[in-house]
Formats: C-alpha cells, structure tokens, sequence
C-alpha cells in the first residue's frame, strides 16, 4: 500500500461522532444496521454475481455496512470474497473476521477517496453506498480507474437531490437549525445558576425560579420548539423529537449529577444537534443533480470506463425514490 493524504470536511468531527455511536449505515437502517428494501436487494444480488476470489473496494464504507452485507452472501452461497473498506472520517466498524468462511476477508482503513493507499489496478470491483457522491468526483473518479483492474467493475448507489432522503435531510437540516436558533440549552443552563446552592442544584429550585425571567424565555422557546416538531410532522422516534426528551431527561435529573456534568450534558446535547445539521445539510450538497450526474458520466468515459449505465432506484412499490444507480466497465 501506498501512502496518501487525509483532507476535506468528512474528516470533521460531526462524521466522525455519528460512526462511534455504532451505527452501520448512514440511513434508512433496520434494526439489524443493515440496508434492507431495494438497496439491500441490490447489493445482495451484485456481491451474488461475483466470481470467487474477487477484491471489494468500498469508498466511504462508514462502520461497514456492504463490506457486512457481501459476508451475508458469503454465508449462504459459499463465495470467497476480499473486501477493503476506506473511509476519511474516523470510524467504528464492527466486522472483523468472517468465521463462517476463512476463505474470505475484510479489513479497514482511514483514507480519502480522492487519494487511496492502493497500487495500480489491484482491485476487482469499487462499489459505493451514499458515500462516493461526498468526495471530489475528478479525484475520485481519477483513484477509481488507477486502482481498478482492466475489465474490473464499478457500481455505485448515490444520493439524488430529488429524492425522498436528500429531501427529507434538507427539511431536518432547515428545522434543526431553527431549533438551535432557539438556544434551549443555553437558555436551560442559564435557569439552572438560579437553582444552584453552595455549588449545587438544588431540589427546591425549581418552585424557587418559577416567576423568573429565566424560567419565562426557556417556557416560550420550549412552546415554540414542541410546537415546530409536531406541526411540521416529525416522528416521536426522530432526531429532533429525540433532543427535546433528552433535553427534558436532563432537566428532570438535574439534581442526582454534579453541576458541571450537567452543563456538560447539555452542551453534548447542543453539539449533537449542530452535528446532525451539519450531516444534513452535507448530504443534500452531495447529492447528485443532473447537471452533477452528467460531469460524472463524462468523468468516467474520459477514465477509460465503458458500458455505463445509470438510473433511479426507487423502494419496493415504487413509493419513493431512494438512491441513483451507476455502473461500469474498467477497459
């Protein structure tokens, strides 16, 4: 392997604290932290159609979700596979070993898309899920077609800027900072220095503080807050309903922890929202457009790739539109 510079934003902390919570995916994940529906039906059937032996190469793998979901098809069909997820954040992959089949391997390692710690034309096949669109695609089209064997395959599943995830992280993206807008955490910390006794929180501080102006401008910025999240349909089990209950939790527990865990507690609480936005807000500037799909295409016929195909993946039913599909041929 060859050595290669770590840059650009998906370095940055925001990626980097979502991948140590122990997801798998980036998005739309079942219980289980793996791709299901359409996507997991493709990724099932490409990884199926692969000779023995071949060499995965998975851009932006995050905590391993393909890298997971090609050791399924090893399991139940007996296939040898290699695979070798790279990603530029800091990541918390938990697959280490496939011992259903010592045959086949995986490995992780932290590398830019854009500049990949391989030889020349070692790998078998780069596929990408929601991951590839991130980086920058002459970069990382040039990487691809140095590191790709002749006759190797690509496929990539994208973000579309017109589908239903882009969409929906542009409205959580937009909500998520009216609601930091709201400065709740600031707002509760500065309620709580009433309620602090001899360095404490006390019991009573609650009752004591009811009539403050404090207590008044938390009161109005949670009205606002609960109001926004419920008029514009976010679900119980989401993102922004989750910050309020978390920051309630915290409330209601703040005498049982020090005063400076708790202000801790609540500045976490903040930071994870920021970074939420800040995914968001990533993922639909990432997110192809046709004018970006078209540079793309040509990207790869200039690199030498050929039979390209495109197009939408819509879910099972055809209710939404979930990702945009490209493949090719390395010459």
């Amino acid at each position: 392997m060859n050595g290669g510079s770590l840059t650009g934003s998906l370095a940055d902390t925001p990626w980097a604290a979502y991948w140590r919570e122990g997801r798998i995916s980036s998005c739309r994940d079942d219980e289980a932290g793996l791709y299901r529906g359409a996507i997991g039906d493709f990724w099932r059937g490409y990884f199926a159609a692969l000779t023995d032996s071949t060499m995965i190469l998975d851009l932006a793998t995050g905590n391993g979700a393909l890298p997971a979901l090609a050791l399924e098809v090893c399991r139940d069909t007996g296939k040898q596979l290699s695979i070798i997820g790279v990603d530029r954040a800091v990541t918390k992959p938990k697959i280490e070993s496939c011992p259903f089949n010592n045959r086949c391997s995986v490995m992780f390692c932290r590398a830019a898309v854009e500049y990949l710690p391989l030889e020349a034309g070692v790998i078998s096949a780069i596929v990408s899920q929601y991951g590839v669109e991130y980086s920058d695609l002459p970069a990382a089209i040039a990487e691809t077609a140095r590191v790709l064997m002749p006759a190797g395959w690509l496929a990539w599943l994208c973000h579309w800027r017109d589908g239903y995830i882009a969409n929906q992280a542009q409205r959580e993206a937009h909500d998520a900072a009216e609601l930091l807008a709201l400065d709740l955490s600031g707002k509760t910390k500065r309620l709580l220095k009433l309620q602090i006794v001899n360095g404490r929180i006390t019991h009573d501080g609650h009752e004591r503080t009811a009539a403050s102006r404090e207590r008044a401008e938390l009161d109005r910025a949670l009205r606002a807050a609960f109001s926004m999240v419920r008029d514009r349909g976010h679900p119980p089990g989401g993102n922004l309903q989750t910050y309020l209950a978390n920051l309630g939790y915290i409330y209601q527990q703040r005498t049982a922890q020090a005063t400076d865990a708790v202000f801790a507690a609540l500045d976490e609480l903040r930071h994870q929202l920021d970074y939420h936005r800040l995914r968001q807000a990533q993922l639909v500037r990432a997110a192809l457009t046709a004018e970006r799909l078209q540079e793309c295409l040509q990207l790869m016929s200039g690199a030498g790739f050929e039979r390209i195909e495109h197009g939408e993946v819509w879910e099972h039913g055809g209710s939404q539109l979930i990702a945009y599909r490209i493949t090719a041929r390395r010459e």
